[in-house]
């Protein structure tokens, strides 16, 4: 193809972003918490729209729990809390 030649190659259009927040929100909220939070990076109108996802699920395994593991995930917990106030 020469430089004078236009490609006919499909554009890639992006509907999803086009749909009303509470559209995106209700999307989110069937995916798990972390890659609902992982959109954010997507682009800015999407780095709050996890916030306003309803339910927050945080796992924690460890069956043996040291108090300093427990501790991590307090802080853990907390800072998720403190990023979801979208402030």
């Amino acid at each position: 193809m020469s430089l004078l030649e236009t490609s006919t190659a499909p554009v890639a259009v992006d509907r999803i972003s086009n749909l009303p927040d509470d559209i995106l929100i209700h999307i989110l909220s069937s995916f798990p918490t972390k890659q609902a939070f992982v959109t954010s990076i997507l682009s800015k109108r999407w780095k709050h729209l996890w916030c306003y996802v309803p339910d927050v699920e945080l796992e924690f395994v460890d069956d043996k729990a040291e108090e300093a593991k427990n501790s991590l995930f307090d802080k853990f917990v907390y800072s998720v809390l403190v990023s979801r106030s979208c402030g």
